[in-house]
């Protein structure tokens, strides 16, 4: 079930408009990361990305797997010095899944890597 739901979001993501998160966004989900203590949140990397589709060849998808790794490689290191907790990572995209203190997702917000964090609870899914 978890794996199903992780696709679902994981595509929901991919076609939808994953832009900038507003200041009041931003502040909400670090609001709920000091009160809640640790909260789930999926991390978009600030990376040149397209969908596998859309690449021309085989070459071109594994540069950008190789771009995604060392982003995500960077990302994971620093997480991981933060006492974070990493969930989830694909190869072929440039997203994280991490669980993450107040103080953790404040610095997380600060990096010029991190191009969004947004919170990995289902919002109003369609049904």
């Amino acid at each position: 079930m978890k794996i199903c739901w992780f696709f679902t979001v994981f595509f929901w993501i991919q076609s939808s408009d994953f832009a900038v998160a507003s200041d009041g966004e931003n502040k909400k989900l670090i609001d709920s990361a000091y009160s809640g203590g640790v909260i789930r949140v999926i991390v978009k990397l600030n990376i040149a990305y397209e969908l596998e589709a859309t690449l021309k060849d085989d070459s071109t998808r594994q540069a950008q797997r190789t771009n995604i790794k060392e982003a995500q490689d960077r990302l994971i290191e620093f997480l991981q010095n933060q006492g974070a907790q990493v969930s989830r990572v694909s190869s072929q995209s440039p997203y994280i899944v991490t669980e993450v203190d107040g103080p953790t997702l404040e610095k997380l917000l600060e990096r010029d890597d991190v191009l969004r964090v947004q919170d990995d609870q289902p919002q109003g899914l369609v049904q």
